[in-house]
């Protein structure tokens, strides 16, 4: 997770899984609809599934607020 410009988020999803683009687009969208938060976040999955990549998620940005 990396600061960003006020309002925008850009995400880079590295998976392994292929045909999960629905999937992430749908995760991140919930995400940063609940979670207003700027800045780029890189994501590396490695296999795990959207909630533990959601969890890791909002552990990234109350960290980042703390």
């Amino acid at each position: 997770m990396t600061p960003g410009q006020a309002g925008t988020a850009r995400v880079r999803v590295r998976t392994s899984v292929d045909g999960f683009d629905r999937v992430w687009r749908t995760v991140l969208e919930r995400f940063f609809a609940r979670h207003r938060v700027a800045g780029g976040f890189e994501l590396n999955d490695s296999g795990a599934t959207p909630g533990v990549v959601t969890l890791r998620l909002r552990q990234a940005v109350e960290e980042s607020r703390a």
